[in-house]
C-alpha cells in the first residue's frame, strides 16, 4: 500500500467517522460525552491530515514523484 494513501486516508475517515457521530449523537441527545468524542476524533483526524500534507510537501513520504518534481 502507498504510504501516501494510507497518511491521507486514514484520517479522511476519521473525519467521516467524527462526523456522523456528532450528528447522529446531536439528534439522539444533544450535547454528550459521546458527541464530545466525535468531535474529538474529528480534531485529532483534521491534525493527521496536516501533519500528512506537511511531510508530503518536505518529501519526507515517499510516494509516486514524477521525474519532474526530483531536484538534481
Amino acid at each position: 500500500m502507498d504510504s501516501e494513501s494510507f497518511a491521507f486516508g486514514v484520517p479522511v475517515i476519521g473525519v467521516l467517522v467524527g462526523a456522523v457521530i456528532i450528528v447522529v449523537s446531536v439528534f439522539q441527545g444533544g450535547l454528550t460525552p459521546v458527541t464530545m468524542i466525535g468531535g474529538l476524533i474529528g480534531f485529532v483526524s483534521i491534525v493527521g491530515l496536516t501533519i500528512a500534507v506537511t511531510r508530503v510537501e518536505r518529501g519526507e513520504l515517499s510516494g509516486s514523484e514524477l521525474p519532474a518534481d526530483r531536484e538534481h
